[in-house]
């Protein structure tokens, strides 16, 4: 500190403030400023980032999928199943080759949609993306294996088996009912799961709308 600066704080101590006190404060107020705007800066930045990188990682998924030829034989076999062609007991007790690989087909079509699911719960894909691409089929699709998860969920002890699937299905019906014109209607499985749409939001305690009976 130099004798002048000494000077100058003893004659605000004993004289109070000089007549030009406003220059003590333009640094510390505008060093705040700066940081603040950083920091905004900053919290903009990784927003967006992450915004960018959610629709990427959607946009890979969607492509992924679509030309992934286990996949796409694994869609197929689902469509055996919805037209009755295949039952539900050849998924539980395969007896034959053909069966088991129903069964295999199967478990690829249904765990696409756990993990699909899984990753918009946990805020790593765009839903509004998928909404637009898959929200409708995500809801029928659900509503014609639900039979099938009903049986896989008992077999198995735990209702928790494609929980995610469910929580995320239930809440694209909802969403269809305020923009479709014939929006399909959700089924709801014998044992529900009453989980929070978000998995974020269970930090915060909020829990998930009831579920119409």
């Amino acid at each position: 500190m130099t004798a002048e600066q000494a000077q100058q704080i003893i004659q605000l101590l004993e004289n109070g403030p000089p007549t030009q006190w406003w220059p003590f404060l333009l640094v510390p107020i505008a060093t705040a400023l700066g940081a603040v705007l950083g920091v905004a800066a900053a919290s903009f930045a990784i927003v967006t980032q992450r915004s960018i990188s959610k629709r990427k990682n959607t946009l890979d998924v969607i492509m992924q999928f679509e030309s992934d030829p286990v996949y796409r034989a694994a869609v197929r076999t689902y469509r055996q199943f919805r037209e009755g062609r295949i039952t539900v007991d050849a998924l539980l007790e395969p007896r034959t080759d053909a069966d088991q690989t129903y069964k295999d087909h199967m478990n690829t079509f249904w765990n696409w949609h756990e993990a699909v699911a899984l990753g918009i719960r946990r805020d790593t894909l765009d839903d509004e993306i998928l909404m637009r691409w898959w929200g409708e089929p995500m809801v029928v699709t659900w509503n014609h294996s639900v039979v099938a998860i009903n049986r896989f969920r008992k077999v198995n002890n735990t209702k928790r088996q494609f929980k995610n699937y469910e929580v995320v299905a239930r809440e694209f019906a909802r969403r269809l009912q305020k923009i479709s014109a014939l929006p399909p209607a959700f089924k709801e499985p014998e044992q529900r799961n009453a989980l929070p749409f978000r998995l974020r939001d269970r930090w915060f305690g909020l829990r998930p709308p009831p579920i119409a009976e």
